[in-house]
């Protein structure tokens, strides 16, 4: 399953041109990227702190550029950190990787 961002929607919401939204896509994929792979290892070390503000980190991005499920699992890793809760993170950590590897902007 690919996850598309509809380019038009999000430039009504956030008023940009194409040339600004491609360009906040590109850095917004990449930063991502770099949040999953301290995700993993805090989830590895059961880091509850890393883990927190990782998932704060993407919720507050994905929620900006309209991707709810990357909010909902962000909200829902976060609520559990928060309070040391011993979930399937790496679950919810795959989930995530799923959307991002398919991720792309239309």
């Amino acid at each position: 399953m690919a996850y598309v961002i509809s380019k038009q929607t999000l430039m009504q919401k956030l008023d940009f041109n194409e040339e600004d939204l491609t360009l906040i896509f590109k850095v917004f994929v990449k930063t991502s990227q770099d949040i999953l792979k301290k995700l993993a290892l805090a989830i590895e070390e059961n880091d509850y702190k890393c883990i927190q503000a990782c998932a704060n980190d993407l919720k507050g991005s994905s929620g900006n550029l309209l991707l709810d499920d990357v909010y909902m699992i962000s909200k829902e890793i976060e609520s559990a950190s928060k309070v040391e809760d011993s979930i399937d993170y790496t679950s919810y950590y795959e989930q995530l990787d799923i959307i991002f590897s398919t991720l792309t902007l239309e």
